[in-house]
This record gives structure tokens, C-alpha cells and sequence, in this order.
């Protein structure tokens, strides 16, 4: 149906759906919202552990015997860990947009970041014990 733009909208034009720019626009701000969240973390989590290495440094009774490489390297590794928390938080945010959107997301995507308080108390949790767990055994057996 011809409708004439000069003279504003037509309202027996049918309304005009674009699914496949909305699905591209919102990936777009979800990824990102990723990239965002992945920078913040990383820069948040190696500023507190720069001022935790650096007093530390300070000390006059260092007990943890820190060195130049030993900090450089929980600097590095604080930011690859504060990276993957943020794009965890990016994949749920991703998560969430499927399920609004009508989509399933995968089981486990689900299962790790679709449930809340179920989540937490029945993956998060038990994982973050595993790994702790696992953490003090290889501690143990290296000493």
C-alpha cells in the first residue's frame, strides 16, 4: 500500500515487522555489553590486587616472600580471572535476553545462570566447593 510520507502515517498501512535488525541490534548491545563487562572486570580486579601486592610490598614482614614476577603474575592472573567473571555476567545478560525474547537457551546455560536463587544454591555453590576442595588437595600434595 502506497503511503505518503509527506502527510505523516497511514493507519491502514499494515505495521512493518523487522525481526532480523532487532535480533542484530540487540547481539550487537549484548556483545558489547560483554566486552564492557569483561574490561571492568579485568581493570577492577587487578587494581585490587595491585594495592594488595603493593602493601604487601610494603610490609616490613613479608610472609608471603612476593617478588617482581611473583607480582606481575597476580596482576595477570587477576585479570584474566576478573575478564571471566565479567563475561559470565555478559552470557547471563545473554541469557536473560533469549528467555524474554521467547527463545530457549541451552540446558546448561539454563541450568548456570537461568534459575536465580536455584542456580546459586545448586550449581554455583557445590562448584565453588568442588574447586576449593580440589585447590587445598593440589596444595597439599605439591608440598
Amino acid at each position: 500500500m502506497w503511503v505518503n510520507h509527506n502527510r505523516g502515517y497511514d493507519p491502514f498501512d499494515p505495521p512493518t515487522v523487522e525481526p532480523e535488525d532487532s535480533k542484530e541490534s540487540s547481539s550487537h548491545a549484548i556483545e558489547g555489553s560483554i566486552r564492557y563487562k569483561m574490561m571492568i572486570g579485568a581493570l577492577l580486579s587487578t587494581v585490587v590486587i595491585g594495592i594488595a601486592v603493593v602493601r604487601l610490598g610494603m610490609d616490613g614482614n613479608n610472609k608471603l616472600n612476593i617478588n617482581l614476577a611473583g607480582a606481575v603474575g597476580a596482576l595477570v592472573g587477576s585479570a584474566l580471572f576478573g575478564a571471566f567473571l565479567g563475561a559470565l555476567l555478559g552470557y547471563k545478560d545473554q541469557v536473560e535476553q533469549q528467555e524474554k525474547s521467547g527463545r530457549r537457551p541451552a540446558l546448561i546455560a539454563r541450568l548456570l545462570f537461568g534459575k536465580g536463587l536455584v542456580s546459586l544454591l545448586l550449581v554455583w555453590i557445590p562448584l565453588i566447593v568442588f574447586c576449593v576442595l580440589l585447590l587445598i588437595l593440589a596444595a597439599t600434595l605439591s608440598v
